[in-house]
């Protein structure tokens, strides 16, 4: 009867801890949950400037492409312009400059150059001088 009563006795003991961590458990999610929820409250704020500030830095960077691009585009028209005001004058290019000359003015038509460059350097290939 001792060993009944013991035995008893844990048993009620056992179910009572397995309650208990049950319970600890079951607080535990629920606590989980509540911290996890103000931490998003909290940060709502920095994650909404956050994105408002990544919008602002891709219309910068989208700005300055296209002002690199405007450069790049009055650079490549300086440059055709002045060899073709060489041959105008009766001068010719050197190899080096007829190359990088078909170099920039690849680019120069892929980007919408003027009309005006684009008759003259026809006129200068037809005479040979391209």
């Amino acid at each position: 009867m001792i060993n009944d009563i013991t035995i008893g006795n844990l048993a009620a003991a056992l179910g009572t801890i397995v309650a208990i961590i049950g319970g600890f458990a079951f607080l535990y999610a629920k606590l989980k949950e509540v911290i996890e929820d103000v931490i998003k409250k909290m940060l709502e704020p920095i994650t909404e400037s956050i994105g408002k500030l990544t919008g602002r830095i891709d219309s910068i960077e989208s700005s300055i492409e296209a002002g690199l691009e405007v450069a790049a585009m009055e650079s490549c028209k300086n440059f055709l312009v002045a060899c073709l005001g060489e041959l105008e004058k009766g001068n010719e290019l050197s190899e080096a400059e007829k190359q990088r000359f078909g170099e920039q003015y690849d680019y120069y038509k892929d980007h919408d150059g003027n009309s005006y460059i684009m008759s003259k350097v026809e006129h200068f290939r037809a005479q040979g001088r391209l």
